[in-house]
């Protein structure tokens, strides 16, 4: 109700106001559900990168591949706990530009970080043969990382968000707004994974199938900014 009141109009109920600088700058959140996950894989990819540098002194971590990580940890941050994520309950351009942080750039900066790689690199033989390669290989991670299954996924998630009971629940219920968020972020990895390819994976596309692969996904895009 505090935020509500800075944004509706004296004038009348249900009048939006134009928020203020001061607003805008003051409209952070800090909530331990998004926080503490976030902290978690940054914590847990700065040993692993400090680990493959003492352990291969002559091919240390690429510089780049942590700041992409770091630049997708960020921008998950921005979108939901910033000005972002508290106006995205009021304005419907912001909520759009809130998800498309999500799938479209937090996501792709997260695989460019080649998290996978880096667990495979910095886990001693016996943790990569024991858990990590059995997860990599089996039925569940195989399928999904198809690139055609992860097309269908991530146009079904853009869709189904917006023109489903799904887009009024999740503006009445903050636990449904944040599996929305969550199928928003995994949806956009899986559909980025084949076409980004910094880490393993059964799947492999020629460079054109992969620009064909991006470019169709466009008209979902369109689709769903014009009828909305």
């Amino acid at each position: 109700m505090t935020f509500l009141a800075h944004v509706l109009a004296p004038g009348g109920a249900g009048a939006l106001a134009r928020p203020g600088v001061v607003d805008v700058l003051t409209a952070w959140r800090f909530d331990l559900p998004v926080v503490l996950p976030t902290v978690a894989a940054g914590t847990l990819y700065a040993l692993g990168a400090m680990r493959v540098a003492a352990r291969y002194p002559g091919a240390p971590w690429p510089t780049g591949r942590s700041t992409a990580f770091f630049g997708g940890l960020a921008l998950i941050l921005l979108a939901l706990q910033s000005p972002v994520d508290v106006y995205s309950e009021v304005f419907l351009w912001v909520h759009m530009i809130q998800h498309l942080l999500l799938s479209m750039v937090a996501a792709p900066l997260l695989l460019l970080g080649a998290p996978i790689t880096l667990a495979l690199r910095a886990s001693p033989s016996r943790a990569r043969r024991r858990f990590l390669l059995p997860v990599l290989h089996s039925v569940p991670v195989v399928a999904l990382s198809n690139p055609l299954v992860a097309w269908l996924l991530f146009a079904g998630v853009m869709v189904g968000a917006h023109f489903s009971p799904l887009y009024e629940a999740a503006l009445e219920n903050p636990w449904i707004h944040d599996v929305e968020h969550m199928l928003f972020l995994a949806s956009g990895l899986l559909f980025w994974w084949p076409v980004v390819a910094r880490d393993p994976s059964r799947w492999r596309m020629s460079h054109p199938v992969r620009l064909l692969y991006v470019i169709m996904a466009g008209p979902v895009n369109t689709f769903t900014a014009l009828a909305i």
